[in-house]
């Protein structure tokens, strides 16, 4: 059975495919159990050529000849090596040699020699090898060749080990139980196998050690030796050598030391005036820890937590040791977790608020109390969602489901519910959190003291995220209110979710939308260079934040790789609340670049919040604008229209793209009425680049009335605008616009001038699609500077461009504000210089770069 592996299979193929060529020469290597065998022997199961092979075994190393005899069955000695050439010379062939570390050094010799001669041959040859292991030195020179490709093979990734579990029938296992599972074995197939066939999948989700696999060696030792070993293992994978010996209780642990580096336990790591060990892998270490008994084990950690440096080792080694719940450890597992928490540790801070839930005794409550357990368990939600580990805090959630207080309950399926896009049913349990705490609180009869305090922090979290969710669904008034009642404000809010960094996020965000772009942009920077230390749903944030301030700055590969890593770590943690809004913002970049396949794979995601569905018919509405399709941007945001709530201007710039449609559907008036009820606010917010934009599209709807003045004025204002925010796409859309408004009233000169700079600016962006329009208007203007080598005159390479992406003669002449006659004589000129005679031949003219 074999798991992932994609990548090497494809260096395999790819060597088989040269060998009509000559001969190939592939090394594979790896560790024991790694699946070398696996993965040569499913190559060969799909190839079409035939294959030899031969495993060596350690015992027959000493056999002279041996792995030859296995290729060949006729022969002795030489006569094996001239019959296995007989067979290579006769058809393509892939020769394996298995385990040839352990091959007998007369074979590999041959083998060597005859190899080198056989450049000709159509042969692909596959040696495995196991790491750590020698081959005879003629042989190894033979690998080294400048030639040979040698394919290292790694562990399998944590996703394919949750594969093989769920292969095995041992699964289903989460992303953090694959993680720890990958950390321990390496990835190692065989010892993952064995691990999960021999133990409960709910031990890779425990705070206790994993082990190793059954049977796995520890060699003996003398009882100084074990010692030192057995301590060392308690400190951990790696430890000072003077901690080692205190607490395995050795004046001189150098000889114990000796002993345990010649049996392969341990290793030294030396540094100027210290000295560590250090197991050589996790599986070691693991085979001598629970080879300890439980009383001595339990003893060392008792005494490790008095020799422990750190806060975090001394918690771990308390846990090691306790055999019972206690509520003091658990005390101190949480208050450390809130302080990983705020410092933006939070995979730590789930971690350990975990271990205080196992930790935590179950006390006799009253009818309907939560119970310290339960509430931590809510707690640990929240962490687990700012951590990115949906799926656990969904599985956790579940189980909170039979939780006694319904507060709690109510808020762990509500918080589930918020990040997985079921927002309606969020919003539902989270108010019944937030009302059920307040019940408590204000109902005498209930206990005092720990648990108000807890409750009161229980709706503070459900009324945050309510705030958010109204927010984000585009009720503003009632996320301020929300807000208010949690003594929150809108920049909290717009941290989605982050303590340390929460001012600067929510300032950054608001700074971008409000035109502040440069600040916004700096602040955004230094977050993404602390990623890290923001919870997954703020890193989220920062991101698409980032891709829409490089959109609008206009560093489009910037804004690419930021929107593109947002959508990505919203995919594979979970949190589809925040995925349509980041594949939005990185959809909307690939339709400005004319990147339409790029762009629609973005635009297969879906979203309930007003984030979301905003930013998904904008993207939408961009990727047809881009394409010319009026009726597709107005299809696209005629719902938008429709709420009757104005945009706030700034946030997503759709109310232009929408009226610039409609006027050239000839809706008109529907124009100016979706113009009129945004201009007001932008006016009084002073928003610049809302201004900039309406004006363009005030002044096509003035030029599609004939109202030229005014046109003309609209365009100079929109020019004002856009000079005092640094946005180069809305000023170069600007430039085309009125240039082809000066075009079309006959001001030739002054159009080109416009849009030969609107060119220069979509060309610096990478905006194609516009780059393209710039050109089809230079032509029309009888202007175009950029000669055409094939002898068109500017319109009629307007008139060519425009008819291979197939628009009719009357959808040309309506483009160019040419009648149809007129574009009729020009195709037909171009027809003849082009030597075409269809729109076909035509297009695929145009297609391959001509005209």
């Amino acid at each position: 059975m074999l798991i992932g592996r994609a990548s090497e299979l494809t260096v395999l193929g790819a060597e088989l495919a040269r060998i009509e060529a000559g001969h190939r020469l592939l090394h594979v290597n790896g560790p024991a159990g790694i699946g070398k065998t696996t993965l040569v022997r499913h190559f060969l199961s799909e190839s079409l050529v035939a294959s030899l092979t031969a495993r060596a075994a350690e015992e027959e190393s000493g056999l002279p000849y041996g792995l030859l005899a296995q290729l060949v069955a006729d022969g002795t000695g030489p006569e094996l090596l001239q019959n296995l050439l007989r067979q290579v010379e006769d058809r393509p062939l892939v020769l394996v040699i298995d385990d040839a570390q352990w091959a007998d050094g007369e074979s590999l010799r041959a083998l060597a020699f005859a190899l080198r001669r056989l450049g000709s041959a159509r042969l692909l040859t596959v040696i495995v090898t196991r790491s750590g292991t020698r081959l005879p030195t003629t042989f190894e020179h033979f690998l080294r060749d400048a030639h040979t490709v040698r394919l290292e093979l790694p562990g399998l990734r944590p996703a394919e080990l949750r594969e093989l579990a769920d292969a095995l029938g041992t699964g289903p296992i989460t992303a953090r139980m694959a993680e720890r599972l990958h950390a321990h074995t390496g990835g190692n197939p065989t010892h993952a196998r064995a691990l999960l066939a021999r133990y409960p999948t709910d031990v890779l989700d425990s705070a206790v050690p994993l082990p190793a696999p059954p049977g796995y060696p520890v060699p003996a030792l003398t009882p100084v030796a074990r010692t030192l070993v057995e301590a060392a293992s308690v400190l951990g994978v790696t430890a000072p050598l003077s901690l080692v010996a205190e607490l395995a209780d050795l004046t001189d642990p150098l000889p114990a030391l000796d002993e345990a580096v010649a049996a392969g336990l341990l290793q030294e790591r030396r540094t100027v005036g210290a000295l560590g060990v250090h197991f050589p892998d996790r599986l070691r270490w693991a085979a001598v820890y629970h080879s300890l008994r439980p009383a001595a084990r339990t003893l060392l950690h008792e005494r490790a937590t008095r020799l422990a440096g750190t806060e975090a080792d001394t918690l771990w080694h308390r846990m090691q040791a306790a055999t019972r719940p206690d509520a003091r450890l658990a005390a101190d597992l949480a208050g450390y977790a809130r302080r990983q928490a705020t410092n933006g540790h939070w995979t730590t801070a789930a971690d350990h608020l975990a271990h205080a839930t196992h930790l935590t005794p179950a006390p006799s409550l009253p009818a309907g109390g939560a119970g310290p357990a339960c509430l931590l368990k809510a707690e640990l939600v929240e962490a687990l969602l700012a951590d990115g580990r949906v799926e656990d805090a969904a599985a956790l959630s579940a189980e909170l489901a039979d939780c006694p207080d319904p507060a709690v309950a109510a808020y762990a399926a509500g918080a589930v519910a918020h990040v997985a896009d079921r927002l309606p049913e969020a919003v539902n349990l989270l108010t019944d959190a937030y009302e059920e705490c307040g019940a408590r609180q204000g109902d005498s009869s209930e206990p005092c003291g720990s648990w108000r305090a807890d409750s009161s922090r229980l709706s503070g979290w459900a009324g945050t995220r309510l705030a958010l969710l109204h927010l984000l669904d585009g009720r503003l008034a009632e996320g301020l209110e929300w807000a208010r009642r949690v003594r929150t404000d809108l920049t909290g809010l717009l941290a989605f979710g982050a303590t340390r960094h929460a001012a600067p996020l929510g300032r950054a965000v608001l700074q971008i939308w409000t035109d502040d772009l440069a600040n916004g942009r700096h602040v955004l920077g230094g977050l993404a260079a602390r990623a890290a230390e923001l919870p997954v749903p703020a890193r989220i944030a920062a991101l698409v934040m980032l891709g829409q301030a490089d959109h609008r700055l206009g560093d489009w590969a910037g804004a690419q790789a930021h929107a593109e890593a947002a959508a990505a770590l919203a995919d594979e943690s979970g949190h589809a609340w925040l995925a349509g809004w980041a594949h939005a913002t990185a959809a909307v970049v690939a339709a400005g670049q004319g990147e339409q396949a790029r762009a629609e794979a973005h635009l297969r995601t879906t979203g309930t919040s007003a984030l979301a569905r905003v930013h998904l018919a904008w993207a939408q509405a961009c990727l047809s604008h881009a394409q010319g399709d009026h009726g597709a941007v107005v299809a696209a945001l005629m719902p938008l229209e429709a709420t009757g709530r104005p945009p706030e201007p700034g946030v997503v710039p759709w109310p232009d793209l929408l009226a610039e449609a409609l006027v050239a559907l000839g809706r008109h008036e529907r124009a100016r009425a979706v113009l009129d009820r945004v201009q007001e606010v932008a006016e009084a917010r002073q928003r610049h680049s809302a201004l900039a934009a309406l004006a363009r599209a005030r002044g096509v709807l003035h030029a599609a009335l004939g109202e030229q003045e005014t046109a003309e004025e609209w365009f100079e204002t929109g020019l004002r605008h856009a000079g005092k925010v640094a946005m180069p796409f809305e000023t170069a859309r600007l430039q085309l616009a009125f240039g082809a408004f000066l075009r079309r009233a006959g001001r030739r000169t002054a159009a080109a001038d416009l849009i030969e700079l609107a060119r220069t600016g979509f060309e610096q962006l990478g905006a194609r699609p516009f780059e393209e329009r710039c050109t089809q208007e230079l032509a029309a203007c009888g202007l175009n500077r950029r000669q055409d080598a094939l002898g068109l005159t500017p319109q009629e390479q307007a008139v060519t461009r425009l008819v291979a992406t197939g628009l009719t003669n009357n959808q040309v002449a309506r483009e160019l504000t040419l009648s149809v006659k007129t574009v009729e004589y020009h195709l037909s000129h171009a027809y003849t210089k082009l030597g075409v005679t269809s729109r076909t031949a035509l297009a695929a003219l145009v297609a391959r770069g001509l005209p």
